[in-house]
Formats: C-alpha cells, sequence, structure tokens
C-alpha cells in the first residue's frame, strides 16, 4: 500500500463529527431561502429583470452592437434585491480596509454582465 492509499485508508475510518447550524441563499427573483428557490423553480418563474438605476447608469454603458471597449450590449441579467455591499466581512475574514476596497467594487465585480465586446 503506497502513502496515498493508506492515507486515504486513515481518513475514511475516522469518523469525524459536523454540525450545520445555519443555510442561507441569496438569489434575483427576491430568493433568500432554499424553500423559496425550490418553489420559484417548481413554478418555472424567471429572476430575470432590467438593471436596477441604482447599481450603475446602464445607459452610459449600452451599445446595441459596438466593439467599443467598456460598452456592453446587456439590458438586464438576474439581481439580487438587497444591497449586496452589506456583507459580513469578518466572516470572509477580510479587513476592513479590504472589505471597503470590494464595495468600491461591487458594481464591476457583481453587475457588469459578461460581453465578448468587453474582452479583446
Amino acid at each position: 500500500m503506497g502513502d496515498t492509499e493508506h492515507a486515504m485508508a486513515n481518513v475514511s475510518s475516522q469518523i469525524i463529527p459536523i454540525a450545520i447550524v445555519g443555510m442561507g441563499c441569496r438569489f434575483g427573483g427576491g430568493i433568500t431561502s432554499p424553500e423559496e428557490l425550490w418553489e420559484f423553480v417548481a413554478d418555472g418563474r424567471s429572476a430575470w429583470t432590467e438593471i436596477p438605476q441604482d447599481r450603475y447608469n446602464r445607459e452610459a454603458f449600452y451599445y446595441s452592437n459596438s466593439p467599443k471597449l467598456a460598452a456592453s450590449n446587456v439590458k438586464g441579467s438576474y439581481f439580487l434585491q438587497e444591497e449586496v455591499g452589506l456583507f459580513d466581512a469578518s466572516f470572509f475574514n477580510f479587513t476592513d480596509e479590504v472589505a471597503a476596497v470590494k464595495s468600491r467594487m461591487k458594481p464591476w465585480k457583481a453587475y457588469v454582465p459578461y460581453s465578448p465586446n468587453l474582452i479583446r
């Protein structure tokens, strides 16, 4: 038996108790629980919406068919309805400085949809 097989045998023979202390989810369409997700999918609904005005100025970046850099031909997507900048930075082990930078980046990181026009 090699080292890898020996290590796997030791791990698989140990019983390691775990506890699930909470579960949550956030999806477009106002879905905030696994039960709501199940109902949403079972009902065949769509969470697609136009880009909310408070996310970024959609009209300033929208070009229907343009090779311009930093342009988008997308008018909507699947957006969370809550403020995504309000997250528990300590849970992710982010310092205050990192959390502040990520908060400023959120319109580009979380909301700008993929567009072939943006990648050259």
